[in-house]
């Protein structure tokens, strides 16, 4: 696993308490157009997640992260960070 998401991520997840959307702010993956580049890809909220009727205090909204791995080994995703 390469040093970047053994340290440097952890230390941003630190940083900025979690808050993943501000972590891919400095990542640059909100201004990157190609998928296979992006560390952390947002993923659709399902309505079907979970069973029953969500409260209406549920923010449905809100925005989910997935973990790309795979960014992670391919140069062009740190090029794209100052690109």
């Amino acid at each position: 696993m390469p040093v970047f998401r053994e340290q440097l991520v952890p230390l941003l997840e630190k940083w900025f308490d979690g808050d993943i959307e501000r972590i891919r702010y400095v990542l640059g993956d909100n201004g990157k157009s190609r998928p296979d580049t992006i560390f952390f890809q947002e993923i659709p909220f399902r309505d079907g997640l979970f069973k029953g009727e969500l409260p209406d205090s549920f923010d449905k909204e809100r925005r989910i992260y997935r973990c790309n791995e795979d960014a992670f080994y391919n140069p062009k995703s740190y090029i794209d960070i100052y690109d």
